[in-house]
């Protein structure tokens, strides 16, 4: 039965009030806020505030644009991969300046006004099971270098790409 057809109501199907955000997904937000802070120590910029008014996980710069997501990605869905993929590309576009704001002169005011440069990481937790063909090609074809936190960069076996 569909949720608001007499059955199961909001509180039932993890949600609240109308406009309340679910524990649930609080707990999974925050989950991957930690999971993205336990990694900045490996890089030299980290949140980084884009001109475009996105913020970026981590930056090496010239070297590596870097998204992290807290997923294992043979348990999620092509769309969704799909999406983490768009979203390097589109929201972290090479070219994309450094803005000046008090964080950057705080933490690496070397970098106001220069634009990003660097091949896209997607980052991810070390994965339980092989990441399927599938993923590796999309990813081959966004150009983004899918790696996990310890350096293990994911890859189609040779000959099969």
């Amino acid at each position: 039965m569909a949720v608001g057809a007499g059955g199961t109501g909001a509180s039932e199907s993890g949600g609240g009030k109308r406009g309340e955000v679910p524990q649930w997904l609080r707990d999974k937000w925050n989950e991957g806020r930690q999971f993205n802070e336990d990694n900045w120590p490996r890089y030299p910029a980290n949140e980084i505030y884009l001109e475009n008014g996105k913020v970026l996980d981590s930056y090496r710069p010239g070297k590596e644009i870097v998204s992290r997501k807290q997923t294992q990605i043979w348990k999620i869905k092509p769309d969704t991969f799909r999406n983490y993929l768009r979203e390097i590309n589109q929201k972290y576009k090479t070219g994309t300046k450094i803005p000046d704001t008090p964080k950057a002169r705080r933490e690496y005011p070397q970098l106001i006004g220069k634009p990003l440069k660097g091949k896209y990481y997607l980052e991810v937790p070390v994965q339980s099971q092989p990441v399927p063909d599938w993923a590796l090609r999309e990813a081959a074809d966004h150009g983004v270098i899918i790696r996990d936190v310890q350096g293990f960069v994911y890859r189609l076996p040779k000959g099969t790409g």
